[in-house]
């Protein structure tokens, strides 16, 4: 077990990147203080880790005892000359020891949003699926926002300081990563939708819209 000073050290050094491949409802529960959540397999992070890592000189990756680091996350550090990953384990007991360097995110079942949507003022609502998906059937005034688009100033400069993100997507896994991303720009007012789309979709009092002349 790693003690507090070790700990304590990864979220003091702005050059180290922290990514967490624990499950994203584990995650959520407690994770370090400017983590970053990654799904132990993904396709689609080839573009984003580069972009994180930039000045970073040390990559630690977060994981349960028993996890394995994927080989894929090895060769991307390799081919983008990235620091090689770290592998560290955080449980339960640690957690207990270090909380004031631990963050969570909000996760919240589609009634509680459809409850929220009508009460809300400043619900905003962040689509992470992809733009074909998006065509297809969206929550009504989702915007659509890419996970590369969150390492862009510019982009998270859009958000209000007053606005409440409800971010969703297709399992919960790319909403979990955008929530750690705006996290570290300092975008806390967020939540996740922790469903998949389809019981979304079918949640009672929650409208659909969809981009009728794109799939036309």
């Amino acid at each position: 077990m790693y003690d507090i000073e070790f700990w304590k050290g990864l979220t003091d050094d702005e050059n180290v990147l922290i990514l967490d491949i624990r499950p994203y409802r584990i995650f959520s529960e407690g994770f370090i203080r400017g983590s970053i959540y990654i799904p132990s397999k993904t396709h689609y992070m080839g573009d984003l880790i580069p972009g994180l890592a930039a000045d970073k000189n040390r990559i630690v990756v977060v994981a349960n005892e028993g996890q394995e680091l994927e080989a894929w996350l090895f060769d991307l550090c390799n081919q983008k000359a990235l620091p090689e990953p770290e592998m560290v384990f955080l449980d339960s007991r640690t957690k207990q020891l270090i909380p004031d360097l631990l963050d969570m995110i909000i996760l919240i079942e589609p009634d509680e949003l459809a409850m929220d949507w009508k009460f809300d003022p400043n619900l905003e609502l962040v689509d992470l699926r992809t733009s074909n998906e998006y065509d297809e059937g969206h929550l009504e005034g989702a915007k659509l926002i890419s996970l590369g688009d969150l390492n862009d100033a510019a982009q998270i400069a859009m958000f209000s300081e007053e606005s409440n993100l409800y971010l969703y997507c297709s399992d919960g896994e790319r909403s979990t990563m955008a929530a750690s991303i705006l996290k570290v720009h300092g975008i806390h007012n967020l939540r996740i939708i922790a469903a998949n789309w389809e019981e979304i979709a079918l949640t009672s009092g929650i409208n659909i819209e969809k981009n009728v002349q794109k799939l036309n």
